[in-house]
């Protein structure tokens, strides 16, 4: 649920106080925040989907609706249709030759017939009930689409139903025989076609029907019902040699919703609508949620949640979280960067959110369900993601997020709309994004080195390295921050004893290692500050320690003008100094445009409570010029 933005949030206002030690049980109950963070999760559920399978089958032998029953008690074929639904539906088609047909309960019946006829085919031979249920498919989308229909709703359902099972069985390796999904359903005189690009079922390596998932953890799904059957597609996507400018910022496997419709060639004379080539039409649900049937217009069928589900929960990001801060890169299936989950849509300003230290962009997966589902948020805003390993040093994530919005700068700067971009922030990714507006002068140069710049002994690809790491200028595309939770000071976490010895556990990467050796054989081993390592590597935890000069430095930047800034900051138990990861003090910052203080811990970013005061900064930032 997104509060209302004309709604007070519940929040406190409270002079900033200093923080109490306790750092054993506040490292614990710290640490279980952060991995708990972004818990949503799905699961198939074959057991579920096997009795459901076999309900359906008992319902479909039992009883007809009464609109299919008038039909067959004037054709006197009811008995007939108890023992044989399909010879049964080819008696109807030839009994409607002397019969004008103009009946459309004679549409549903034929439907519900050939329903019947699919689930009566043998289990062990999914192929053979394709061909019935293509003639469902069609009869009830003819009958769904008749102005005068009396029984809609069931020819809705009959529709839904056989569409979702054409789609399974395409799929079943016992009917594709090593084929594509759509080339199998080819074989049987359906196509399936995209009504948008972005939704083409051929670039699917595989569809999962919406309903077969189960989905925890996600306060909202975004559902409605109607014509359609709700699916989740997955597009596999090669980064580095894309076929369509997108895709150089889509994920390795990305998971798309769409809503597929059967799309009949033919009518009820001569029984073309069973005969002529059947049509699954896949479309967007997201600018689409209306369908026009003949003369009615019908709502669709959506889900706007579950692709965004499935999209947080593979490649193992948890596990991946973990390694990134330790390993300080992430395994193979994971690749640091920008990442759009839909197409570029200009006009609309892009929202980058940036996660924190142990932590991916799972983070805010309920902000996205949230804001893509708001019709005035969705209207006006896109939503991007940037998944970094968090264990390297600050300024080294820092210039990847520079260098990955500057890509994207590149590709789609020529929109007015980029240039009213948007980044949020959540704990360490709120010091990335403070990065992203400030000048750094020379403060963060001599924060780190006790060399100045004019006197650094270094190779010219180590010192065009270290000058890309320390001196940066504010990205004039971003207009608007947004620190959740952050650490502009520092953490004590970082500092204690716990903290320290974690610390010493992250491996630095090869790069930094040999750009760090290089700079103490040249320059004499104290020109790295030691107040930024302590004898250990460089990396993020050490960088969040209270004392860091990098960290002081970089805090001290300030935004550049004319970008307002807002910090929300979290109490434990709306009572004690900080969020048990980042005090107050800490989270504060001179000049913001605005400052709440919600109860909470540090991953609440996501909280309803949270969320509301991103979408009433959102609504602001729509009155800007």
């Amino acid at each position: 649920m997104i509060l209302d933005a004309n709604r007070p949030p519940c929040v406190t206002r409270r002079p900033l106080a200093a923080e109490t030690p306790g750092w054993r049980f506040v490292f614990v109950i710290a640490l279980a925040a952060v991995l708990s963070t972004g818990a949503a999760r799905t699961y198939e559920a074959p057991v579920r989907i096997a009795a459901r399978d076999a309900g359906d089958r008992v319902v479909a032998s039992v009883g007809l609706s009464r609109c299919a029953r008038s039909v067959l008690s004037r054709h006197r074929l009811l008995l007939a249709a108890r023992i044989d639904p399909g010879e049964t539906a080819l008696r109807l088609e030839t009994a409607l030759v002397d019969d004008a047909g103009g009946d459309p309960s004679v549409l549903l019946a034929l439907a519900e017939l050939w329903y019947r006829a699919a689930l009566k085919r043998r289990h062990h031979n999914p192929a053979s009930a394709i061909t019935p249920l293509r003639a469902a498919a069609a009869a009830a989308a003819l009958a769904a689409a008749t102005p005068d229909a009396e029984c809609c709703d069931r020819a809705v359902e009959i529709h839904n139903v056989a569409v979702a099972r054409l789609l399974r069985i395409a799929q079943d390796e016992r009917a594709s025989g090593g084929r594509c999904w759509p080339g199998t359903l080819a074989r049987f005189g359906v196509s399936a076609v995209g009504a948008d690009p972005f939704v083409n079922p051929w670039r699917f390596a595989a569809v999962v029907v919406a309903d077969d998932v189960r989905i925890s953890g996600m306060r909202d799904r975004f559902r409605t019902y109607g014509l359609g059957v709700p699916v989740v597609g997955t597009r596999c996507v090669d980064r580095g040699r894309p076929t369509e400018t997108d895709e150089r910022f889509f994920p390795t496997r990305l998971r798309i919703a769409a809503t597929v419709l059967a799309a009949p060639s033919g009518g009820l004379a001569g029984a073309a609508y069973r005969l002529s080539p059947l049509r699954l039409v896949f479309h967007d649900p997201f600018p689409v949620d209306l369908v026009l049937a003949g003369g009615r217009t019908l709502p669709m069928a959506t889900d706007r949640t579950t692709h965004l589900v499935l999209q947080a929960s593979q490649d193992r990001l948890p596990s991946q979280a973990i390694r990134g801060v330790f390993a300080s890169e992430f395994g193979p299936e994971v690749e640091p960067g920008l990442y759009m989950l839909r197409p570029y849509a200009p006009g609309k300003i892009p929202v980058v959110f940036v996660h924190g230290l142990a932590s991916t962009p799972v983070g805010f997966v309920q902000a996205i369900n949230d804001f893509e589902n708001d019709p005035v948020l969705s209207a006006r805003y896109q939503f991007w993601v940037f998944i970094y390993p968090t264990g390297l040093p600050i300024v080294d994530s820092a210039l990847r997020l520079r260098e990955e919005l500057g890509r994207a700068q590149a590709t789609y700067g020529a929109d007015p709309s980029f240039h009213r971009m948007v980044i949020v922030g959540h704990s360490m990714g709120g010091i990335l994004a403070h990065v992203a507006v400030s000048d750094s002068g020379r403060n963060v140069w001599d924060s780190a080195l006790s060399v100045p710049p004019e006197a650094l002994r270094a190779s010219p690809a180590t010192r065009a390295a270290v000058d890309r790491l320390l001196f940066f200028h504010p990205l004039p595309y971003v207009r608007r921050v947004v620190f959740i939770a952050t650490p502009h000071r520092g953490s004590r976490l970082a500092s204690n004893p716990v903290g320290v010895f974690f610390g010493g556990l992250v491996r630095p990467s090869a790069e930094q290692t040999a750009r760090v050796d290089e700079l103490r054989a040249l320059n004499g081993p104290a020109v790295i500050r030691d107040e930024n390592f302590q004898g250990r590597s460089i990396n993020a935890i050490g960088n969040l320690q209270v004392d860091s000069p990098l960290l002081q430095a970089i805090g001290r930047l300030p935004v550049a003008p004319g970008v307002p800034y807002h910090t929300i900051a979290f109490q434990f138990a709306g009572h004690a100094p900080g969020d048990l990861v980042v005090p107050l003090w800490s989270a504060h910052l001179d000049g913001a445009a605005s400052e709440v203080i919600f109860p909470g811990f540090h991953g609440s970013e996501q909280s309803p409570a949270s969320l509301g005061e991103v979408r009433r900064i959102l609504l602001e930032h729509l009155g800007g010029p």
